[in-house]
């Protein structure tokens, strides 16, 4: 492998010096390779790696080939999503727009024949075979519970419960933990940490459950959620690196205290325990009227935002339910502040910035030809939670529904790295998915309960 990838980067270095510069998408594919095998080389990795490769292959798996007809698009392609996917812990910032550059390859084929790409073996299929050695790796570790064994898991997670505060108010009863384990038919059980990954899974059935059975801002649940999910209340800073670097998020996500063996699962574990836990509701009907996106309540970059067949299921899915639950938040805080302040409410009750902003984006829709929306239609998700705080609107249109105010920010901030991270597609992590899931669902059934039948 050296010999070969020395090759490579030799063709590089020639590649280089040619009178016609590479096109964006060559350059951004020798990124991807030194990317690949750096992610590859080191065989002491730690299982963040080897557990993001195994969901990130998992994922492509689900999503399929693009469909390209050029042999070597297709594999250009391939890889693209691999390495996005991979979630490279040190260098995901060098590879962040590949995706989007592989699907312009124009003149793509004399530079992959400048860089030696279409040689044999090819020096990406070599380093994705090792990536796929990794995703083995992982999974290796994990089975299904032996006969008897559930019973045995769920007595000692009781027995363990009075010493593990974080866990105590939300694991499910030990019948219905038992049913859920039992009803699993993808290896969940990690065989290197069996009582971890057997509190991983509870605690996730408890989230589902808690969810359902609690009122959504009832103070005990919020309590019970901040014992896997941390605790999000303080105001944040948002390091720019967390939107680009899955890693950084990751890491992001565990100061506030989030639960790692929450998603330590293989891909099609944490799918279908989520299912089981009742986390997979359906997303909330679009309310095309407060719609101010041109077809998307959550604003996507323009040369990033259209969702095809060769985008990630995760983020494709993640931007529908995020479209979605945005134009029911707006509809939501529009008829609480008119019952209120009056129709008028947008004139009075927000920050003057945000109204300019609100007009802008108006009036540039107006001039695309677009059908005209009330203005709240235009709002930015960070507006939301600046209008729901601000005092007058909160003692007179939010505290009955929302009954503390750290509270219902910290459902807001929790979704805001997975917001901006699809309004710019770039990948979705497991992890980003169980707060999208948990918070929208619970934000939701809080607006269904104040607005009635």
């Amino acid at each position: 492998m050296p010999d070969e990838f020395e090759k490579f980067r030799e063709a590089q270095d020639r590649a280089g010096e040619h009178p016609r510069p590479l096109s964006e998408s060559a350059r951004a594919h020798v990124s991807a390779v030194d990317t690949l095998r750096g992610l590859t080389e080191d065989r002491h990795r730690h299982d963040l790696t080897m557990r993001t490769a195994a969901d990130a292959i998992e994922e492509f798996r689900r999503s399929g080939a693009s469909g390209w007809a050029s042999a070597h698009r297709e594999e250009m392609g391939r890889t693209a999503k691999l390495l996005a996917d991979m979630n490279d812990p040190t260098r995901f910032s060098a590879i962040n727009e590949i995706g989007r550059l592989a699907r312009d390859m124009a003149g793509s084929s004399e530079d992959a024949r400048r860089l030696g790409l279409l040689g044999s073996p090819s020096v990406v299929q070599q380093e994705m075979e090792r990536a796929t050695a990794l995703r083995a790796e992982y999974e290796s570790r994990f089975r299904l519970p032996g006969t008897g064994e559930v019973g045995r898991l769920a007595r000692e997670i009781e027995e363990q419960r009075s010493a593990l505060t974080a866990f105590r108010a939300s694991l499910v009863p030990g019948d219905a933990l038992r049913a859920a384990m039992g009803s699993m038919r993808s290896p969940w059980l990690d065989a290197r940490d069996r009582i971890g990954s057997a509190l991983g899974f509870a605690e996730v059935q408890g989230i589902g459950a808690a969810l359902r059975a609690s009122r959504p801002y009832d103070p005990a649940l919020a309590t019970t959620l901040r014992g896997g999910l941390g605790d999000w209340r303080e105001p944040l800073s948002w390091p720019e690196r967390i939107f680009t670097e899955p890693a950084a998020r990751f890491d992001f996500y565990v100061e506030r205290g989030f639960n790692p063996r929450l998603t330590d699962f293989p891909g099609t574990a944490i799918e279908e325990g989520r299912a089981l836990a009742g986390l997979h509701q359906p997303a909330p009907p679009m309310v095309t009227e407060y719609d101010g996106a041109g077809g998307g309540g959550a604003e996507r970059d323009e040369e990033s935002a259209a969702p095809d067949d060769a985008d990630f299921a995760r983020n494709r899915a993640a931007f529908d339910r995020l479209q979605r639950f945005e134009t029911q938040v707006r509809r939501f805080i529009n008829e609480r502040m008119t019952a209120v302040f009056g129709p008028d409410w947008a004139k009075r009750q927000v920050p003057g910035e945000i109204l300019t902003r609100w007009r802008e984006k108006k009036n540039t829709a107006r001039k695309r030809g677009e059908s005209d929306h009330l203005l709240i239609a235009y709002a930015d998700f960070s507006d939301y939670i600046l209008i729901i705080e601000r005092a007058d609107n909160w003692k007179g249109a939010f505290e009955p529904v929302f009954l503390r105010k750290e509270d219902v920010r910290e459902s807001f901030q929790r979704l805001f790295p997975v917001r901006i991270c699809t309004a710019h597609a770039r990948l979705i992590t497991a992890d980003d998915e169980l707060f999208l899931l948990a918070e929208t669902y619970r934000i939701e059934r809080a607006m269904r309960a104040a607005s009635g039948p």
